[in-house]
């Protein structure tokens, strides 16, 4: 039917059969050897190949021109890759393992973004041995190349060395803290300087994205649903008062380590220090109760006004209650 529809050849079935008899052409029969599959099976097994299950080598034999069936390929497979199929049965990626010399050997630095849009900008390093945080900080900014210089040589000088290898990526915020490492490893990397700054992506990052998934679960996605509902409600929205309201509030509360410290980030101290109780709602209450007066003042009030409120809030160092009362009676008074 479909040879008349298709082509406008009109041919009984046993005709057809006669032919294809004639010309040897036989889907069960005339099996390739089976020698020559299992070579074909090896060379795949060697390269990509060995990721395929049975199904897709059976495939590629047809197409390289053996005529097999898929048990044969099924039980050559089981036989020359036993590890890939066990694999495969467990649905299981088989990851490749990281591996260090020792402590100190290397440093993995990189900055953390998720919190940025809200005026938190976090930057780490961790012990690529140990996993020990060697510096994890929260500020107003993480692209400052100075600043990220100051938190390596804090560390240097409260370990009193630095590592051998400093894995970081190709940021303009890293070009200061590369050339101090290849400075002070100058005396013994006399060959090549540039393996002491190892330069890559930052999702290569093995050791540092490891902790910054751990970090995400665990407490950063707290502060995004947080702020996020926020911005839903016009509470936030993204100005300079506001992110200075959020940064004055909240950054010692997202501080995840201390420099002076340089201890292994421990959760159950997050978990205190953000004080998921009543006393932190009471807290978001507060914050709510500034962002609505902000935005009340900010639309009746002057230019000078306004710049005084900027000036007050990014730099006098008070207590939230204090704010919350200077502001509550900027507002009655304006």
């Amino acid at each position: 039917m479909s040879l008349a529809v298709h082509h406008r050849i009109i041919i009984s079935v046993r005709s057809l059969r006669r032919y294809l008899a004639n010309m040897r052409l036989y889907r069960r029969k005339n099996y390739s050897n089976i020698l020559d599959v299992a070579l074909f099976i090896i060379e795949q097994v060697e390269k990509s190949g060995q990721l395929h299950g049975y199904k897709l080598l059976h495939l590629k034999c047809i197409q390289h021109g053996f005529v097999v069936n898929q048990e044969n390929v099924r039980f050559l497979l089981s036989l020359i890759d036993p590890d890939g199929v066990k694999i495969r049965q467990r649905n299981r990626l088989q990851r490749r393992q990281y591996s260090c010399n020792g402590p100190d050997y290397t440093w993995h630095v990189d900055s953390y973004d998720k919190l940025k849009p809200y005026g938190f900008c976090i930057n780490g390093c961790i012990d690529g041995f140990s996993r020990r945080i060697i510096w994890m900080e929260v500020y107003t900014s993480n692209s400052d190349p100075a600043l990220i210089a100051s938190y390596y040589l804090d560390s240097v000088k409260l370990r009193k060395g630095c590592p051998k290898r400093l894995r970081l990526d190709r940021g303009t915020e890293n070009t200061y803290i590369a050339q101090m490492q290849m400075f002070l490893r100058f005396e013994h990397e006399v060959d090549d300087l540039t393996i002491c700054a190892i330069f890559g992506s930052s999702n290569h990052n093995q050791r540092i994205e490891s902790w910054w998934g751990f970090l995400r679960k665990q407490c950063c996605q707290f502060w995004m649903n947080t702020f996020q509902t926020m911005k839903d409600d016009t509470e936030f929205n993204g100005g300079f008062i506001d992110k200075n309201i959020l940064q004055f509030c909240f950054m010692q509360m997202i501080q995840v380590c201390s420099c002076k410290n340089c201890v292994l980030y421990s959760i159950s101290s997050v978990l205190n220090l953000v004080c998921f109780t009543a006393k932190s709602n009471c807290l978001l209450v507060w914050i709510t109760c500034i962002c609505r007066l902000v935005n009340r003042i900010h639309n009746n009030m002057t230019e000078v006004r306004c710049a005084k409120i900027k000036f007050m809030i990014a730099q006098v160092n008070l207590m939230a209650t204090d704010l919350l009362f200077i502001l509550f009676l900027l507002n009655m008074k304006y």
